[in-house]
């Protein structure tokens, strides 16, 4: 069984609607993209709730085969935008693109004050 994706959009556009997605788990982008608002997503279709641990495993083997990788989750992207917005909240989407990016390199928030 393949895992079954929904919702192709652009990280743009999850960042923006948050609250539409909020119960949605998992963002997926191919395995070749870059980082960027423009990057095309996935979100799961599937609840991992009412998978087994092989059928779990199977999704796990089978989301790199068919050209895809973990991207984050929606409370890491509702935490990052969160964030940006507490340091700076006129932020752009540039901005946020940057903040975006460091996580996803650096598993952390950027921080503004530091130059």
């Amino acid at each position: 069984m393949d895992p079954q994706f929904k919702n192709p959009s652009t990280l743009g556009h999850y960042t923006r609607h948050l609250n539409q997605w909020h119960e949605g788990g998992w963002l997926f982008i191919r395995d070749d993209s870059k980082v960027a608002l423009d990057t095309h997503c996935v979100q799961q279709a599937w609840d991992a709730k009412d998978l087994s641990p092989e059928e779990q495993e199977e999704f796990d083997r089978r989301i790199p085969e068919l050209g895809y990788r973990h991207f984050l989750e929606w409370g890491q992207l509702s935490d990052i935008v969160g964030n940006h917005e507490d340091q700076k909240p006129d932020f752009t989407d540039s901005d946020l693109e940057k903040a975006i990016l460091f996580y996803w390199q650096r598993d952390a928030f950027i921080d503004l004050a530091v130059g």
